[in-house]
């Protein structure tokens, strides 16, 4: 199960619905999206943002080769970011990742888990 580290603004985001996705950039998420997709990691998210946590379903992932191709046709509304338009979505990215990360993004798109038994 991926864990993701995320702000407060982020985890409230999600508790409230606001937040419907989640986006990562590098190669090692690539590499995780597809141990997903392959069946060899459970499709749970794991959010974590100090000593609380939720847990959300993985029900389906999908992997562009730039921050800009991810965030096109309106899915950066769904990534609960303050931004208002698109030029302010890339940016608001890119600062999260302090223009370090560069190469393909990912999406993770999430919905309450159905099963309450996450145990094997």
């Amino acid at each position: 199960m991926p864990v993701f580290y995320v702000k407060r603004e982020f985890f409230e985001a999600l508790l409230k619905g606001r937040k419907k996705a989640e986006m990562r950039v590098g190669e090692i998420w690539v590499k995780l999206a597809e141990k997903i997709r392959n069946g060899k990691i459970r499709p749970i998210a794991v959010f974590r943002w100090r000593d609380k946590v939720i847990l959300r379903e993985i029900y389906r992932i999908e992997i562009y080769p730039s921050i800009r191709r991810a965030l096109a046709s309106g899915r950066w509304k769904l990534l609960g970011l303050k931004a208002k338009t698109y030029p302010e979505a890339v940016e608001e990215i890119r600062k999260l990742y302090m223009n370090k990360i560069r190469g393909p993004s990912v999406i993770f798109w999430l919905r309450r888990p159905k099963k309450t038994d996450f145990s094997t």
